[in-house]
Parts: C-alpha cells; sequence; structure tokens
C-alpha cells in the first residue's frame, strides 16, 4: 500500500479524510488486483472542474446555478432558493456555490462533513471542492472606509437637536465582500444651537474599525406662533391730535426665545380715523410672525341739531340761509378747533312740492366749506346759503376728519 500525504494549505478546509486526521487532507491510491484507475481519473476530472469554476466572474448581480448528469448523491439537485451566484465548484460527490455576499452554500453527499460549511464562515472570495473535502479563500480582513458629511439640522421644540449615524453618514463601506459595518456616533446630542462636531466610527464584523468627523450645525427656522391679536377698537377724540389708546402685547410661543412688540405700541397717541397697529414676534434667531387690529379714533357729537329734523323731514324756503349746526360731546366736548367740511348732493329722487315747516334764517352765507365754532353755543356752525339750488331733496355731508 502506498500512502501520499499532502498538507492542507488553504484558509478554510471543512471535510474529514478517510484516516481520521482532522489536520491533514489524505489522496489515498492503492495497489490491488483490481486497479483503480478510473476513480483516480474521475478525482483528478473532479478537481480540475473546481479549479475552472471556482473563481468568479464579474457580473452586475449574482446568477443562478443549473445541474445535469450524474445525481446519485444530489450533487446536481440545486437548493430552490440559491441565487446570487458568483462561483461554482463540483467534488466527487458534491457541490459547493459562493454568493455575492460572500457566504458558500453546500449541498449533495456528506459522508466526510464536506458539505457542512462552517457557521461563523464569511467573507469568502474564492471556492474549490476535492473528492471528499471542500476549500475556501478568505482574504485577510480590511477596516471599513468611515465617510462623513456636515449637516445642517433643525431646533426642535426644547430648542435643541439629535442626529442619527446616517445623517452624517456619506457611503461608509466595507471592501471586503460580504462584511457588514455598523455605524456609530461618539454623540447624537442633543445639541443647542450652533456648530457641533461628531465622530462616526464604521466598524466592521471582524471589530476592525475607522472614523471620521463631521459637523452638525443646529439652526431655528421654525417661526413663532403669535396671537390673537386684540380686537378692533374705537376710542374717542381728546384733541384734534386724536386720543391714547392702550391695550394688551398678544401673546407669542416660540420653540426658542421669543419678544413681542406691537407698532404704534399701546400708550401712544393715535390720530383720528382708523390707524392699522402691527403686531410681531421675533425669535433669536430672526423668524418672525405677525397679526393686525384697527385702532379708530373719532370725535363724538351730537348729530346735527336743529333747525334741521335728524329725520330728514324738514322743508326750507328755496334761496334762504339754512342753518347747519351740530356740537362735540363727551370726552370730545371741550375740543374748540376741530376742523369740521359740509359738502352736499341733490338725490335723484323726485319728491311731490311740500309746505315750508322751517323757520328762515337772515344769517349770510358762509364762503367755502369749513364750520366756525361758536364759543357762546360751544356749537359748530355753518350758513348754508340755497341761492342758486334748485326744489329737491338734498343729503348734507359733515366730515371730521374722523373716518
Amino acid at each position: 500500500m502506498k500512502t501520499n500525504v499532502i498538507p492542507a494549505q488553504p484558509a478554510s478546509a471543512f471535510g474529514a479524510p478517510p484516516s481520521g486526521d482532522p489536520g491533514l487532507v489524505n489522496a489515498e491510491l492503492r495497489t490491488a488486483s483490481r486497479p483503480r484507475y478510473p476513480a483516480l481519473k474521475f478525482a483528478l476530472l473532479s478537481l480540475l472542474a473546481a479549479l475552472c469554476f471556482a473563481a468568479p466572474r464579474a457580473h452586475a448581480s449574482g446568477g443562478t446555478v443549473i445541474g445535469w448528469g450524474y445525481n446519485r448523491s444530489g450533487q446536481v439537485n440545486i437548493p430552490a432558493d440559491l441565487s446570487d451566484v458568483t462561483a461554482i465548484a463540483a467534488g466527487y460527490s458534491h457541490s459547493l456555490a459562493l454568493k455575492s455576499d460572500g457566504t458558500v452554500v453546500g449541498w449533495g453527499d456528506n459522508s466526510w462533513g464536506q458539505v457542512n460549511i462552517p457557521a461563523d464562515l464569511s467573507g469568502v472570495t474564492a471556492i474549490a471542492a476535492g473528492g471528499y473535502h471542500s476549500l475556501a479563500l478568505k482574504l485577510p480582513n480590511r477596516a471599513p472606509v468611515a465617510r462623513c458629511k456636515n449637516v445642517t439640522v433643525s431646533s426642535g421644540a426644547d430648542c435643541a437637536a439629535t442626529v442619527t449615524p446616517a445623517q452624517v453618514n456619506d457611503g461608509s463601506s466595507d471592501p471586503d465582500t460580504g462584511d457588514a459595518i455598523n455605524l456609530s456616533l461618539d454623540t447624537t446630542g442633543p445639541f443647542g444651537l450652533g456648530f457641533h462636531t461628531v465622530t462616526l466610527t464604521a466598524t466592521d464584523l471582524q471589530g476592525e474599525s475607522s472614523s471620521c468627523t463631521a459637523t452638525v450645525t443646529v439652526v431655528d427656522d421654525t417661526p413663532p406662533v403669535l396671537g390673537p391679536c386684540p380686537a378692533n377698537q374705537t376710542v374717542t377724540a381728546s384733541s384734534t391730535a386724536g386720543a391714547v389708546a392702550t391695550f394688551a402685547t398678544p401673546g407669542a410661543t416660540d420653540n426658542c426665545s421669543v419678544s413681542v412688540n406691537c407698532a404704534p405700541a399701546s400708550g401712544s397717541t393715535f390720530p383720528l380715523g382708523t390707524t392699522t397697529v402691527i403686531g410681531t414676534a421675533t425669535d433669536g434667531s430672526g423668524n418672525s410672525a405677525q397679526c393686525s387690529f384697527n385702532v379708530n379714533v373719532v370725535y363724538s357729537w351730537s348729530g346735527v341739531l336743529q333747525p334741521i329734523n335728524a329725520d330728514g323731514s324738514s322743508v326750507f324756503k328755496l334761496g334762504t340761509t339754512v342753518q347747519v349746526k351740530f356740537q362735540l360731546t363727551g370726552a370730545s366736548a371741550g375740543i374748540a378747533n376741530a376742523v369740521a367740511k359740509l359738502s352736499y348732493t341733490k338725490l335723484p329722487i323726485s319728491i311731490p312740492p311740500s309746505p315750508v315747516n322751517e323757520a328762515t334764517s337772515t344769517a349770510a352765507a358762509t364762503s367755502g366749506n369749513l364750520f366756525r365754532y361758536d364759543a357762546k353755543t360751544k356749537q359748530y356752525v355753518f350758513n348754508w346759503g340755497t341761492k342758486g339750488l334748485t326744489a329737491g331733496l338734498y343729503q348734507l355731508k359733515i366730515d371730521l376728519g374722523d373716518g
């Protein structure tokens, strides 16, 4: 008997030799009355086939395996879920497939454990199948490559923000096929407004790692919530300059700090007429929100006084002078220099002739359109001359400049 002992060289080998020695792969050639050359020839062909199919080819993605021929041990019974294959190898009665993720799948005869793939085998780059054993080639593990990018994040409800490894990751990877990586940060926050440096670490399954740094910029881009604003208000003028108006400052909320002001401010003197007050909430980053309301300043007055009836029933003789009078009241009562203007319009309404029911004034007609103030009666008076007018129904308008 002759025995040829060959040391096992590849990085990973599985399958037990006939001798039971786990450290050696034995190729045994025997001389007997019946030579075993056919078996030797088949074993050599199997090895050649293994060498031919062990080297993976580059593909956009892995392929599928098709088998046929001698199948006594199921060596061509391709596993139904086998896919993403980049290389194959055939032994005497078993088959191997290398997947794109660096793992190995085996099937067929397992009398010597040749398809018992080691549980922790990964990162394989090539495979080979002998008569009763299998081999896998693994390259030395290489550290992953960490890649970072700077990010800008918005602050949250507490004026701070957190980040995740995925946010600062810029395509970190591992050069070894099938070797997964885990990404972690030295800190995820929370971070206040401003610039912060974080370190991203990529670690592979073998514990190798690399790191990079990124700048996290936290900004406040959330505008304040303002309001509601006060309702519109009307105040009585106490002078021709207007009146002082006061109101509550509208409330506001913000994820950071906020201040509110109104223009014009409460306590200001508002002129006659309508003034729009703008309430503005501004946070520390310049984000703002606005609301508005109106302050109306008007004179308090009596309405038209006699000799004109407020219901429009007064009838005057055409060509005479009609005294138009009114008086300021309440907080406006002491104002003697109000600017009041009279204008009139003849209405396009036909009315039947009516008897005169108001007394005739002998006062001279007022020139222009301004009322005069009578200090004795504390009334504003305008002597409306009707000469040159035609009979009809007239509408009088007194403009006090208060809207």
